[in-house]
């Protein structure tokens, strides 16, 4: 019954902070930031997932942040 639980909270772990990556990575947050981010988010849960939101404002009103992407991409047919 333990390894059941400690196999769901690691799964949980992983899965934010899968999530938190693409996220930033969409962002354009730097990597130095997001590594503290991650490892909060893998060794404590919760208090990096709220930490990766709660350093997001501060970034983008730092003006931090060097790029920003849409998701979408355009093929331009010859």
């Amino acid at each position: 019954m333990l390894l059941a639980g400690w196999i769901h909270y690691l799964a949980f772990d992983l899965f934010v902070g899968s999530y938190l990556a693409e996220r930033g990575a969409r962002e354009g947050m730097p990597r130095l930031v997001m590594l503290p981010v991650l490892g909060a988010t893998f060794l404590f849960g919760p208090a990096g997932f709220l930490g990766y939101f709660a350093l997001l404002p501060l970034l983008r009103s730092s003006g931090i942040r060097t790029y920003t992407t849409t998701g979408t991409s355009e093929i331009s047919h010859v």
